[in-house]
Parts: C-alpha cells; structure tokens; sequence
C-alpha cells in the first residue's frame, strides 16, 4: 500500500531541558505524514474542505511506542508511515521512526472518513471511503516529500 518516507531533524523546540525530544513530538509527525498519504490519495485539505458537510479523517485511536531514550536536539530521523488497512470507513495508518539505523520508536492511527451527522451538526456520521481514494491508497508506491515546501503527487 501507499507509503511515504521522509527525514526530520530534532529542533530544540521539540526537545526538553536536556535537549532529548518529547514525545508529543511524534504525535505531529504522525498526523503529518497521514496528510501527505491523503494528500497522494488525490484527497487533500483542498478537496476536502470544499464539502461544507465534511468533517475529515479524524482521528479515533492513536499510539505510539518508544524505546527508553528518544533522539537529542540535532539528530536526523527517518519516518516511514504506510496505509496498513482500509475499511469501509476508516484507515489505519502505521509509522516507524529510525534514528541512525536505530529503530527509536512506531506508532499507529485509526481515522475514520467522515461527513457531518444530518440531524446534529455537532456529531460525525462516518461514511463509506469513496473508490478513487481506496483505489489512490492502495496503491504500491513510495513517496519521497520535499521538507522545504508542500509537495504535489
């Protein structure tokens, strides 16, 4: 299925008082690397948001595991994030996080395909995938994203 890889550098942003990287850290790059494979699905923010009745992927489970110690400010990680599973109405979306060949942490996302609920705008109403965004995602391709700018696939 689709998959993007791409390399992220630890700022001191994202680190702690001693420099080591947070892990909410991980959480972000998650739901980015997520909206680069829609974005690739041919089902981006701007397709997206034109629906006045969509709400999204959001997201309903997310985890992640790490190993002790997470990288320190400076490092250069590598992201690998892939379609695992597509269902009727949601997606399950897999990471792996390395670290100078070093496995440092991995992670999954349930998100399920959503429009607003009819009789309360303020619910979700999860509906089926459309074909062209299951066909777009099941696709065997490696996407490589510049990290200097927003990427077209």
């Amino acid at each position: 299925m689709l998959k993007v890889e791409h390399q992220l550098r630890v700022e001191w942003g994202f680190c702690d008082p001693t420099g080591r990287m947070r892990d909410a850290q991980l959480f972000f790059w998650m739901d980015q690397a997520t909206h680069r494979l829609c974005e690739a699905s041919g089902f981006g923010d701007d397709e997206f948001f034109c629906q006045p009745e969509a709400l999204g992927f959001p997201v309903v489970s997310v985890s992640v595991e790490k190993k002790k110690d997470l990288p320190k400010y400076g490092a250069i990680l590598t992201q690998t994030s892939k379609v695992a599973r597509i269902g009727n109405s949601s997606l399950r979306i897999e990471h792996e996080f390395e670290c100078e060949g070093r496995h440092v942490a991995s992670g999954y996302e349930v998100r399920v395909y959503g429009i607003t609920h009819p009789e309360d705008e303020e619910n979700l109403l999860a509906v089926p995938i459309p074909d062209h965004i299951k066909k777009n995602l099941s696709r065997q391709k490696m996407l490589q994203p510049s990290i200097t700018g927003r990427s077209r696939y």
